[in-house]
């Protein structure tokens, strides 16, 4: 998987975009089993789905999100990189002990 934040400054604005692409076989096979881990956007949230939401699913962390300083992206960068860095290593860890398939004769 690859994680590309792009930072830059317009109009007096600082935007963080976030896109997560590049997934390895066996992540993509994690996710189907498991489910996408859900990565806190906070202090930030979107109204999605008629909806506010503060964390959104890893394969839909393909979003740009403003500040007003650099101070605030910069930490914003930092910990959402923290975080799907953290929520990719659980992904990774986790197994399946539950699926299995019994044959038993009556």
């Amino acid at each position: 998987m690859k994680v590309i934040l792009e930072k830059k400054i317009e109009n007096g604005k600082y935007f963080v975009s976030i896109n997560v692409s590049d997934y390895t076989a066996e992540e993509i096979e994690k996710i189907k089993t498991f489910g996408a881990p859900q990565i806190s956007i906070s202090p930030k949230s979107m109204f999605l789905n008629g909806q506010f939401v503060n964390s959104l699913p890893l394969h839909g962390m393909n979003y740009s999100f403003q500040f007003d300083n650099e101070a605030a992206a910069t930490n914003f960068s930092n910990s959402i990189t923290e975080r799907i860095k953290s929520a990719v290593k659980v992904l990774k860890e986790r197994k399946d002990d539950f699926s299995s398939k019994d044959e038993i004769k009556i």
